[in-house]
């Protein structure tokens, strides 16, 4: 119970890093067995740190210039002792393993929560165990260091991904987990990553996302969370190879048009009001909701003035019997194709959605055209539709 306290305080405190630099003034600072600590009295915890110190407002030339502090084989413990007073190791501080290239491997304690800014990039080829508690990943965690254990980084307790949190990483693929809450600004710029799955929130809270997010992605599809997504512009911007954009069969998202918003602030650096931006590749847009999401400003209206892409020959595909719903929308009805699928057509697809249980929705039926019947006539056909359910039958 102890230790889960401790964590969940360590991912309140690692927020104030999101886009302020750590003022560390007020840690002690020691060396243990070669590895160096901060440590905060406050919250009895430790942060893995470099042995140089920095100015508060450093930069990364700062750092240029400075000798690696470890090499070869370094196994962090999960506490450390000073004074008589144990501290939870809890972090990886910015800069900790900075341009460490003589570095092979790095062992991590099990109740690490979060990597900091640079806290690992420049390495070159090492080993290291990565941890399920973690919490935080910090701007170019990992930048131009390659993990040769790890190529699929799994980070099912992640929240906050942070500005450039994968920019320059070489990982195959990365998976999070369905506590992510915020996903901010050129993740993956630069990176090696192909493949993106995500895992819907279990509470249904909207994830926040920030301009260019997606930037640079490399893989061919992205299938969006099950969950609502507060949307800004251009988060899909220069994927190269990206084909196909699936959404989840959730009928409201949020668009972010507060200036107080950090989201809505970077977004004034957008080119086009679009969500998708120059991805010269993309063939379709799938939309599993059975009625057209909407998006919403902060205060509850309708965003009308979202478009969705750039991009006129994509189609816009969804559920079949719900192509006059998605043509008659302000948002949706942008494409200038929109055809409908049958429920099996991407069941190939990775990481299905979860099947809902529609035993309680109301059933409508629409004709072969699309139209929404209200008296039906026995030995016609229909599309009847029932939750998420779309199916062709007979009277």
């Amino acid at each position: 119970m102890k230790r889960i306290f401790l964590l969940c305080i360590m991912a309140i405190a690692c927020i104030f890093n999101m886009f302020a630099q750590i003022d560390t003034s007020n840690y002690t600072k020691i060396e243990q067995d070669g590895i160096y600590y901060f440590l905060d009295d406050k919250y009895s915890q430790a942060y893995v740190c470099s042995k140089h110190d920095y100015p508060k407002n450093y930069t990364i030339y700062d750092f240029e210039d400075k000798e690696p502090t470890y090499s070869g084989c370094v196994k962090i413990p999960n506490v450390v002792t000073y004074n008589s007073k144990e501290y939870a190791v809890v972090s990886l501080i910015d800069f900790a393993f900075y341009k460490c290239n003589e570095l092979e491997e790095i062992i991590v304690p099990s109740n690490l929560v979060s990597i900091e800014r640079h806290a690992l990039s420049k390495c070159g080829n090492i080993k290291m165990n990565i941890p399920e508690n973690l919490s935080v990943l910090g701007a170019y965690a990992f930048k131009d260091t390659y993990v040769k254990n790890v190529r699929t980084l799994v980070l099912p307790n992640a929240e906050w991904i942070l500005n450039c949190a994968l920019d320059g990483s070489r990982f195959d693929k990365v998976t999070f987990g369905s506590n992510l809450k915020y996903f901010y600004s050129y993740i993956f710029r630069n990176s090696s990553i192909e493949t993106v799955e995500f895992q819907g929130m279990p509470d249904g809270e909207p994830l926040q996302t920030s301009v260019h997010a997606f930037y640079g992605f490399k893989g061919k599809e992205i299938r969006l969370p099950n969950q609502p997504i507060k949307f800004t512009y251009e988060l899909f911007n220069n994927c190269p190879n990206m084909e196909r954009l699936v959404f989840p069969p959730v009928t409201e998202h949020k668009h972010i048009d507060d200036f107080q918003d950090v989201a809505a602030i970077e977004g004034r650096y957008s080119d086009v009001n679009d969500l998708i931006y120059n991805c010269p590749n993309m063939k379709e847009v799938v939309c599993y909701a059975t009625t057209p999401p909407q998006f919403h400003t902060r205060w509850g209206n309708v965003y009308t003035d979202f478009c969705i892409i750039d991009k006129p020959d994509c189609v816009l595909k969804v559920p079949f019997g719900s192509e006059e719903l998605y043509r008659a929308d302000p948002v949706w009805g942008k494409f200038q194709i929109i055809t409908g699928f049958e429920p099996d057509e991407y069941t190939s697809i990775s990481s299905p959605y979860a099947i809902t249980d529609n035993s309680d929705a109301p059933v409508e039926y629409f004709n072969l055209q699309g139209m929404k019947v209200t008296n039906t006539s026995q030995g016609n056909i229909y599309i009847r539709r029932q939750g998420t359910n779309v199916e062709k039958v007979i009277l």
